[in-house]
């Protein structure tokens, strides 16, 4: 279920025709956050293997940086 969300989140920030907007980055950035969390806590809990959540680690910390790169725009 988390899957679907992450992908669901990842794919609404991206999405959005404006992003470079202030309001829209920091929205997705407090999503990535979030994902970050969820994602840590279901490799704690045994419910993904370790190469998934680095995985997905590595694609939030792109997506973060790259975020971040369009905030200092």
């Amino acid at each position: 279920m988390k899957k679907i969300i992450i992908l669901f989140s990842l794919s609404s920030c991206t999405l959005t025709n404006n992003i470079s907007n202030i309001k829209t980055v920091k929205n997705c950035e407090k999503n990535i956050r979030t994902l970050q969390y969820w994602l840590n806590d279901d490799y704690e809990s045994g419910l993904i293997p370790y190469h998934v959540a680095q995985n997905y680690t590595y694609i939030l910390e792109v997506t973060e940086n790259d975020l971040k790169k369009l905030k200092n725009k």
